[in-house]
């Protein structure tokens, strides 16, 4: 009995020591608190400790364009971004992913670098590519005094960096030429045209210029006046009309009057053809005027392309690329019909490469003498 009342005292006295508010640990934490500290995975960077280029050096002609590979050590590297930059974007320019492109003529660095700072350089050389040869075609051309002929000259290689050329003809009597190879038959004969390149290669085109066929006068038709022609023909003396018809004579006009207002309205009407086409304005010229009223008197003695001296008629001006002519028409409007159509004449009015106009009207012994006169207005 007393064995047993000792074992209840003894459980009572820990009872009272031990407290009842136990506290309880949720599984998950339980199991984090038991997880040994070294369980936690940290991550560090690994950064670039060098970048290098597959070329140091490189060559480029203008217009070419080329890779540059970069390699950034270790492989492992986190931040592999790299930034391509020029040292002078006019000589060359690199795009985001190392292709370069050739501009001008020149030397230029190319720089990649790395997120951290660390670069690698390629010396860049970008060369004109030079011209190798020049050809014109067509290689010759057989003309009439007054047409043309558009030349075309080809420098090779085609990705050649200067391909200006310049032309010139070995005699500008017989045939001019402008700075766009277009080429005008001035008088019978033989020219050689050049076409010089930038490195003083060239190449040549033969031209032969024959006289226009001539044009029989018509005869004249039974009445007091004057036919009208446009051809380039001889013309008759003037002689007054056939009166074998009972017709009353016309009253004679002044002889040897510059007709000024009908050649500007010619000018005028010129215009508003050339605007309907959509070519630009031809400008008056003073010294193709002057040399349009003297050819216009010149018809009188011959009624050609050819002057009374036996030249040919762009040798009244050094400006004269093309002539139209014409007589008996009575007015500005008349005679431009006449020449809108016919084919040569609508082709002077409208060439798109004449800038600058001269008009000459002459009326004789009751004929008016109509003549225009271009140039290309430089």
């Amino acid at each position: 009995m007393k064995k047993l009342l000792s074992a209840l005292l003894v459980i009572l006295f820990v009872l009272s020591v031990c407290p009842w508010d136990k506290t309880v640990i949720a599984p998950a934490q339980a199991a984090a608190a038991q997880m040994p500290a070294d369980n936690v995975l940290i991550k560090k960077a690994v950064k670039p400790t060098k970048i290098e280029l597959n070329i140091t050096k490189l060559s480029i002609n203008i217009g070419e364009s080329a890779t540059l590979n970069a390699t950034i050590s270790p492989s492992n590297a986190t931040d592999k971004k790299i930034k391509w930059s020029s040292s002078d974007k006019k000589v060359a320019s690199v795009s985001s992913s190392g292709v370069v492109k050739g501009i001008k003529a020149g030397k230029v660095t190319i720089t990649a670098k790395t997120a951290n700072g660390k670069t690698a350089k390629c010396a860049v050389t970008v060369k004109a590519v030079a011209v190798s040869g020049v050809k014109v075609s067509p290689a010759s051309a057989v003309l009439t005094v007054g047409g043309s002929q558009q030349l075309k000259a080809t420098v090779s290689p085609s990705n050649a960096t200067d391909k200006t050329v310049k032309w010139s003809s070995s005699d500008t009597s017989v045939a001019k030429v402008n700075k766009n190879g277009l080429v005008t038959a001035i008088a019978k004969g033989t020219a050689t045209i050049t076409v010089k390149a930038s490195n003083k290669k060239t190449a040549t085109s033969k031209i032969t210029v024959n006289a226009p066929a001539s044009t029989p006068t018509p005869s004249p038709a039974p009445t007091h006046g004057f036919i009208p022609t446009i051809a380039p023909t001889l013309a008759p003396t003037p002689t007054p009309g056939p009166t074998s018809i009972s017709e009353p004579t016309p009253t004679p006009v002044p002889q040897g009057e510059v007709m000024t207002s009908m050649a500007d309205e010619v000018v005028a009407l010129v215009n508003s053809e050339r605007a309907k086409a959509g070519e630009k304005a031809l400008i008056v010229d003073p010294e193709l005027t002057a040399a349009a009223v003297i050819r216009a008197k010149e018809l009188v003695t011959l009624f050609s392309h050819t002057r009374p001296d036996g030249t040919s008629c762009s040798t009244v001006s050094d400006k004269v690329y093309g002539e139209n002519t014409a007589k008996g028409n009575s007015n500005a409007s008349n005679v431009m019909n006449r020449w809108m159509n016919s084919q040569g004449n609508r082709e002077n009015i409208l060439r798109p490469y004449f800038g600058s106009i001269g008009v000459g009207v002459y009326k004789y012994n009751g004929t008016i003498y109509w003549v225009q006169l271009f140039g290309f207005g430089d």
